[in-house]
């Protein structure tokens, strides 16, 4: 039976706010929330938005090894792990076959509460990098909105700078997003 904002009160919060989303026009998504397991709530709810052709897009984690972190390393989940301004592996990003891109993770300003400073902190992690792809994921979509959420994944992973190692690798998976690419790029 599928799942509707109606009765998804008693859902796990990472699976309601996903169904919630997708029942509310969300056609990309950013997580910045990770667990080392991966729950069967949210296979259900991100069957739910891949099902709804939403782009789901996931930071992979700030472990600094190769162990899983969920969404992030869930099929059909766009992974992002972290590279520094100079395209190296951010040691802080969580590594494995699941990443899929990287973006910049380190000395990103972000906001911060304000009983803790101004507002604003230079801050480093995937969940700096992973709103850049989801940025990405939402320009590819507004410029070529007839296409489906994994011909945007494939167009980020196919229009990426090879960085780290060549070819696909754990660190950076496809590579280091490259926006002007994957918007001027022509369409194969």
């Amino acid at each position: 039976m599928p799942i509707r904002s109606a009765n998804h009160a008693a859902l796990p919060c990472s699976a309601a706010a996903i169904i919630w989303a997708v029942d509310h026009g969300a056609k990309v998504i950013n997580a910045s929330w990770g667990s080392s397991m991966e729950s069967e709530s949210d296979k259900t709810a991100l069957k739910y938005a891949f099902d709804h052709d939403v782009v789901f897009v996931s930071a992979v984690g700030n472990s600094g090894n190769n162990e899983p972190n969920y969404p992030g390393a869930s099929e059909g989940v766009i992974g992002v792990a972290a590279t520094t301004d100079i395209d190296t592996w951010g040691s802080f990003s969580t590594y494995g076959d699941w990443v899929d891109v990287a973006a910049p993770g380190e000395g990103i300003l972000s906001t911060f509460p304000m009983a803790k400073g101004n507002g604003y902190r230079i801050m480093r992690g995937t969940s700096m990098a992973c709103p850049l792809v989801t940025g990405a994921a939402a320009l590819i979509r507004s410029q070529f909105p007839q296409m489906t959420y994994t011909q945007v994944k494939a167009r980020l992973e196919s229009t990426a700078k090879d960085v780290i190692q060549p070819g696909k690798d754990p660190y950076a998976g496809f590579g280091r997003i490259n926006v002007e690419r994957a918007i001027l790029d022509p369409v194969r």
